[in-house]
């Protein structure tokens, strides 16, 4: 799965991607950023912890949403 972004790479990014691949079956995780002055960078997520971590977020969200302990913005 390859995710365009623009601006910097995030420590979230890993997480992210690793649903984004678990919704379509993908194995490998790119990301690609675009900076303003047209140069790009490719980033490959390879963090076996990051699919965890994202289940792990979900759990917590979805706990939290089930008791209305979320603030609205």
């Amino acid at each position: 799965v390859v995710d365009i972004k623009a601006g910097a790479p995030m420590d979230w990014h890993g997480p992210q991607l690793a649903a984004y691949a678990a919704m379509v079956g993908a194995v490998d995780r790119l990301g690609i950023y675009l900076s303003a002055d047209a140069r790009w960078k490719m980033v490959t997520y390879a963090n076996r912890q990051d699919w965890p971590v994202f289940q792990a977020a979900l759990a917590c969200y979805t706990w939290r949403q089930s008791r209305n302990l979320l603030r609205s913005r």
